[in-house]
């Protein structure tokens, strides 16, 4: 079956504009709620590397760096072995030399 462009967006929007259902699974709201401030802004973290792994000692990521499998400390972000919406989580991280 071939629905339109437009047929299949009011499809979608219908659907997400009911009350009593989400989009997202339950544990993907708390990543959420986790993830983003107020403003629902994902803030930088910061951490530092110890003996091949990220100590976050500020920031969003702190009680998720468990889940951090690599850090790009020039482009300063993190990836994390948690899926949302069928992708890892890259989130912003500022790596300093050493804990403070």
């Amino acid at each position: 079956m071939v629905l339109l462009m437009k047929e299949e967006k009011n499809g979608v929007i219908k659907e997400l504009k009911k009350d009593d259902v989400s989009a997202l699974t339950k544990d993907e709201i708390h990543l959420l709620k986790l993830l983003l401030n107020g403003q629902y802004v994902l803030k930088m973290s910061k951490g530092y590397k110890q003996t091949n792994k990220t100590i976050v000692i500020e920031g969003p990521l702190k009680p998720l760096q468990e889940h951090i499998v690599s850090v790009n400390k020039r482009e300063h972000f993190a990836i994390l072995n948690i899926e949302f919406l069928n992708r890892r989580i890259k989130a912003g991280i500022e790596m300093q030399d050493k804990e403070i």
